[in-house]
């Protein structure tokens, strides 16, 4: 959810084919670091296999953000509408421009999320029935 890097006057792309982009550039990085690093196999299998255990736990955990902590108490993108407004600069006329073109752009940016969390429901991916009854 990094809204707030996004362009001043519109939100994130959160839509799964731009998550899946997003995943392939990392894995290219990866891949491209591990290569230029990495002058002898034999010498280098330690660091190899960190540099692999971390990007595959990066790629897990990315799954995890996008559907399991997309929605939380204090944390999720219903708060982060917020706090970016809230960060933005208010100070000249385009600046206000901006928020305005920001808050116009709350419901695509709604509805990215909420497909979002219909796939996690449908691949039953969410918070176990004890802790939503909590």
């Amino acid at each position: 959810m990094s809204a707030i890097t996004s362009t001043t006057t519109g939100w994130t792309d959160c839509r799964k084919a731009r998550a899946t982009n997003a995943a392939s550039s990392l894995k290219s990085a990866y891949t491209a670091q591990l290569g230029s690093r990495l002058a002898t196999p034999a010498q280098d299998l330690l660091t190899k296999r960190v540099v692999r255990y971390d990007f595959e736990s990066r790629l897990e955990a990315w799954e995890l953000d996008t559907h399991l902590l997309r929605v939380g108490q204090l944390f999720g993108f219903h708060n982060l509408v917020y706090l970016v407004i809230d960060l933005m600069p208010a100070r000249n006329v385009r600046d206000y421009e901006n928020i305005i073109a920001r808050l116009r752009a709350i419901p695509a940016y709604a509805d990215q999320n909420i497909t979002i969390l219909e796939e996690s429901i449908a691949s039953g991916m969410m918070q176990s029935a004890s802790w939503r009854n909590w």
